[in-house]
């Protein structure tokens, strides 16, 4: 699963059915909108996909650092042999935009990755509370990416009725005319096919990222979705906004925690691991777009412990009120480090 070096900041925001993940303010998973570890993950109609690279980061650690092999599970669901094909790694990311690493409770290694945490993101930096036993073992990574508009966006007034799921707030340019110059050299159009197909890419002041939104035709998965922008872009010539065309992005503001109970209570059959279960599989994930930038906070552990514990040409319309793709990557990456595939309302910001 190889993606252009250029596509640096990936947020795969793909609408179908959109059941908005733009306005989802409860920290618990919507049912409509399905959290997934790997980007094989099948689209259904209806439902929105989120995907952030960290967990998959901290399955690498567990795997290359303690186990030092595949990891294999009793009754393993077929994610496991997904992750352990490592399709994301450390390599598509920063080194200041993360934290990833693995070790066991006698290491002190809670306290460790909570110093490596407030020493990289100050006052940004989530805190580890996990109490482990000395021969518990956990994975952890965590991800922040604020990028910022400069100058920021307008406002659109008038809200986008988003795919027959009502009203959602947004911004962008209205209609483009001189005195928007300045926003729209953030702005590149690299495909554009006609109002319901296009993709729209967005430069932050950190040039080290970008934005993609592509408004697009679902395939199977959301690898293969990605993969077909992906080859949109790479045959097309970019383009601009020229005058009376209009850029409507819907705004996203949403924080999903979510368990992968598949994983959870699963024993290990990893020689000298057999007598570990999985205690802990979690990924917890915030994200915010709007005419001021965008801001990502993504958390993901594992924790396995001994012994069974408890189990917790005229004007180009680009308008994006229908099924589109949004992903961040880094631009020198191979993989993008968030996929979405918005299919309804629920993540995004209501009017």
């Amino acid at each position: 699963m190889k993606f252009k070096k250029y596509i640096i900041l990936a947020i795969l925001l793909i609408t179908v059915g959109f059941a908005f993940i733009l306005s989802a303010n409860s920290t618990n998973q919507s049912s409509k909108t399905i959290v997934t570890p790997h980007l094989n993950q099948k689209i259904v109609k209806g439902k929105n996909l989120l995907y952030c690279s960290t967990f998959q980061i901290a399955w690498n650690e567990l795997k290359d650092k303690i186990i030092k092999e595949d990891i294999k599970l009793v009754n393993e669901p077929p994610m496991v042999g997904i992750l352990n094909k490592k399709y994301a790694s450390k390599a598509d990311l920063s080194e200041n935009s993360y934290v990833a690493t693995a070790g066991y409770g006698r290491e002190n290694i809670v306290n460790k990755i909570n110093s490596a945490l407030k020493h990289k993101f100050g006052v940004n930096a989530p805190k580890l509370k996990d109490i482990l036993m000395p021969d518990d073992i956990i994975a952890y990574a965590y991800l922040y990416k604020n990028l910022i508009f400069n100058p920021v966006f307008e406002e659109i007034k008038n809200p986008i009725k988003f795919n027959s799921a009502g009203d959602v707030k947004a911004f962008g340019i209205n209609k483009f005319e001189d005195k928007h110059r300045k926003i729209a050299n953030q702005i590149t159009i690299p495909y554009y096919k006609n109002p319901d197909e296009f993709i729209v890419k967005l430069t932050p002041k950190d040039s080290n990222d970008e934005i993609f939104l592509a408004k697009i035709p679902p395939k199977d998965n959301l690898s293969d979705t990605l993969k077909y922008a992906q080859s949109k872009i790479n045959i097309f010539n970019n383009d601009y906004l020229k005058d009376g065309d209009t850029l409507q992005i819907p705004k996203f503001d949403f924080k999903i925690d979510h368990s992968y109970d598949e994983l959870v209570g699963k024993r290990l059959l990893n020689k000298n691991f057999t007598d570990y279960y999985v205690a802990k599989a979690i990924q917890n994930t915030s994200f915010k777009l709007n005419e001021k930038g965008a801001i990502l906070k993504s958390e993901a552990k594992i924790v396995i412990a001994r012994n069974c514990i408890s189990i917790p040409k005229e004007p180009k319309k680009l308008i994006l009120d229908k099924p589109f793709l949004i992903y961040l990557k880094e631009k020198r990456a191979l993989n993008p480090y968030l996929v979405i595939w918005v299919d309804n309302a629920d993540l995004l910001i209501r009017k």
